[in-house]
C-alpha cells in the first residue's frame, strides 16, 4: 500500500480544500477577510433563478466586533442569456476614485472565452489595462478548458500562467491520454497525467493509470499515484478522467470494479454500489486489510442538501507516521456536508477532518432573505470558530430578468427526481437539478 496517503488526500481535495498533504490548515483558525470573501462569492453568486442582480454591495464587521462597513460595490450588464458581459466594482476603503471592470465574452458554447481587466484612478473616466485571460475548450467536453492563458499589462501583455491539457483520442473519439500543465513565469508549479487503455471495441477502456507532478521533491519529477486495471463500468462514453474518488462514481463514467495497481504491484480491489445516479459508496479493500470508503449521499433530497464522507479504516503505524506524523489509529475520516434551501442555494456547509491528531473543521452558514417575487436581496455569513459569528454581509438590488434558468454554464446540468433517478426528458415537476457541486430544487411548468 505505498499510495494510501497520496490516495485518501489528493483524491479528495474536492472534500478539503484548504487541506493538503504537506501544509495542513487548522480549520478552527479563522480565514482571512479575502478569502472568506472569495469563499461567498463562489457560492452566492451561482444563485440559481430568472432574477439577477444588476448591483451588490458587501460589508464587514471584523468579524462581528463592529458595526457593518461598506466594503465593495459591484454593478453587472447581463446577456440576453445571463451570462455576466461586464462587471464594474470599488473599494470605497481603497480609494475613492478607484473603480475596476472586467469585461467577458463567450465562446459558441456559452463558455467564458476571454476576460478583461481595467482599472481607473479617476472614477471611470479614464481607463487602463491591467489583466486578461484567454480560454479555449476541448471539441468534445466542450465545458473543459484546454489551454488557459493569464497576461498582465505593463507597456503591453506579459503571458503569466499557462493552463494547459493535452488530449489524445483514438478513431472512436475514446479519450487515450490527457497531460496538463501549469507555469508560472516559466516555472512548472503542478501537473496531471493519465493514460487509458482503450479494449479491442476501440470503445471500452479497460485500465487508466494517473500521475502527478511532485514539486516538493528535489529534482521535482513526475510520480504515479493510482492505477486501475480490469475495469467494469456502470456506464461509460469513453472520456474518463480521474482526478478524485468522487469522479470514480459520478457523470457519465461511472466504475462499477476494478483492481487497484501501485508500481505494478496489486494493491488492493474497488468496488462501488450505486443508490441512484447521485448517491454512491466506493469501497477499496487493500491487500493488507487497509479499506478505503467513499460514501456520496442525500441528507435532504427535497432541496438537495447532501454529504460526502471519506474514511480511511484501520491504516497501520507505518502510514500514520508518514502522513498525520500520529501513532496508530482506527478510523481517519473526512467529510463535507452542503445543506439548500427551498430555492436552490446555500445555507450551510462544513468540512470535517480527523486524520488522528484532533479533530479540525470549517463551518460556515448563510442567513438567505428573498422579497415577494422569490428575489434573493440579502445574504448574512457566518463562519462558526465554532459559534457562529457573523463576518460577511451582501445585498443586492436592481434585478435583471431573464428566461433562462440555468445560468451557471461552466457545468453540465443533470436533472433527477426526488427519489434519485437521473431524468433525460423532463416533464412538468419538481426536479433535483445538479450542476458540478452546485444542487438546487426546481420546478418546471
Amino acid at each position: 500500500m505505498k499510495k494510501i496517503s497520496l490516495l485518501l488526500t489528493v483524491l479528495t481535495l474536492p472534500v478539503l480544500v484548504n487541506a493538503a498533504p504537506r501544509a495542513r490548515i487548522a480549520f478552527r483558525t479563522p480565514l482571512s477577510s479575502e478569502m472568506l470573501k472569495a469563499r461567498v462569492l463562489e457560492n452566492v453568486q451561482k444563485t440559481a433563478g430568472k432574477y439577477l442582480p444588476k448591483k451588490e454591495n458587501y460589508y464587514g464587521n471584523n468579524f462581528g466586533q463592529g458595526a457593518w462597513t461598506l466594503e465593495q460595490q459591484y454593478e453587472y450588464t447581463y446577456t440576453t442569456e445571463g451570462r455576466v458581459s461586464s462587471m464594474l466594482y470599488d473599494n470605497p476603503n481603497v480609494s475613492a476614485n478607484y473603480r475596476g471592470k472586467n469585461t467577458y465574452t463567450y465562446d459558441a458554447n456559452g463558455q467564458t472565452s476571454s476576460t478583461v481587466g481595467e482599472i481607473s484612478n479617476d472614477k471611470g473616466a479614464t481607463w487602463t489595462l491591467s489583466s486578461k485571460e484567454e480560454k479555449s475548450y476541448d471539441a468534445v467536453l466542450t465545458s473543459l478548458p484546454i489551454l488557459s492563458n493569464s497576461y498582465f499589462w505593463s507597456t503591453g501583455w506579459t503571458l503569466r500562467t499557462t493552463a494547459e491539457k493535452i488530449i489524445a483520442r483514438n478513431s472512436a473519439r475514446t479519450l487515450t491520454t490527457i497531460s496538463e500543465q501549469t507555469t508560472t513565469d516559466g516555472v512548472t508549479l503542478s501537473g496531471f497525467s493519465q493514460e487509458n487503455t482503450v479494449g479491442a471495441d476501440g470503445k471500452s477502456i479497460t485500465s487508466t493509470k494517473s500521475g502527478e507532478y511532485n514539486n516538493d521533491v528535489e529534482p521535482a519529477q513526475w510520480e504515479e499515484f493510482v492505477e486501475l486495471r480490469d475495469i467494469v463500468w456502470q456506464k461509460t462514453d469513453g472520456q474518463a478522467i480521474f482526478r478524485t474518488l468522487a469522479d470514480m462514481c459520478s457523470g457519465n463514467n461511472r466504475v462499477k470494479s476494478a483492481k487497484v495497481y501501485s508500481d505494478g504491484v496489486l494493491d488492493g480491489t474497488l468496488s462501488v454500489e450505486y443508490l441512484n445516479d447521485f448517491e454512491a459508496t466506493l469501497t477499496i479493500n487493500f491487500t493488507d486489510g487497509t479499506k478505503l470508503t467513499y460514501e456520496r449521499k442525500y441528507t435532504d433530497a427535497g432541496f438537495g442538501s447532501y454529504s460526502e464522507t471519506t474514511k480511511l479504516i484501520s491504516p497501520t503505524a507505518s502510514q500514520i507516521s508518514e502522513y498525520a506524523k500520529q501513532p496508530e489509529t482506527s478510523v481517519q475520516m473526512t467529510s463535507l456536508v452542503k445543506d439548500f434551501d427551498e430555492y436552490g442555494n446555500l445555507i450551510y456547509e462544513c468540512q470535517t477532518e480527523d486524520l488522528g491528531a484532533g479533530v479540525q473543521q470549517l463551518a460556515t452558514s448563510y442567513e438567505n432573505s428573498y422579497n415577494e417575487l422569490g428575489q434573493l436581496t440579502q445574504i448574512i455569513a457566518y463562519v462558526h470558530i465554532p459559534n457562529p459569528v457573523p463576518y460577511l454581509k451582501r445585498e443586492c438590488s436592481d434585478f435583471f430578468f431573464t428566461d433562462i434558468t440555468n445560468i451557471d454554464i461552466d457545468q453540465k446540468e443533470t436533472l433527477y427526481t426526488l427519489d434519485g433517478r437521473e431524468v433525460t426528458h423532463p416533464t412538468a415537476g419538481i426536479y433535483i437539478r445538479r450542476q458540478g457541486d452546485r444542487t438546487s430544487k426546481i420546478i418546471l411548468r
